[in-house]
């Protein structure tokens, strides 16, 4: 088989798919900055070690989940005053 017909794995453009929608490491960092939490506060409320907060933020684990992206919204939406809307 020649390189030019070899078949592309599935995953390769779809991983670039994931990446682009997944929240970074700064991110992160500043909704939990905006939300008032410490590490160790932030850890606590997703249920894993603060180490593992400071690891995501540094970027020493650059794939974040999901779960911990949308726990993260949901404590924005906590915190906003009744009556306000998220933009």
């Amino acid at each position: 088989m020649r390189p030019s017909q070899r078949v592309q794995p599935a995953w390769r453009g779809f991983s670039a798919v994931l990446a682009f929608r997944c929240l970074t490491g700064r991110d992160l960092r500043k909704r939990r900055l905006l939300l008032g939490l410490t590490q160790s506060e932030l850890a606590a409320k997703l249920g894993m070690a603060r180490n593992t907060i400071t690891r995501y933020e540094r970027g020493f684990l650059p794939k974040i989940p999901k779960y911990v992206e949308l726990a993260v919204k949901g404590l924005q939406a906590e915190s906003r005053p009744e009556g306000r809307k998220a933009r």
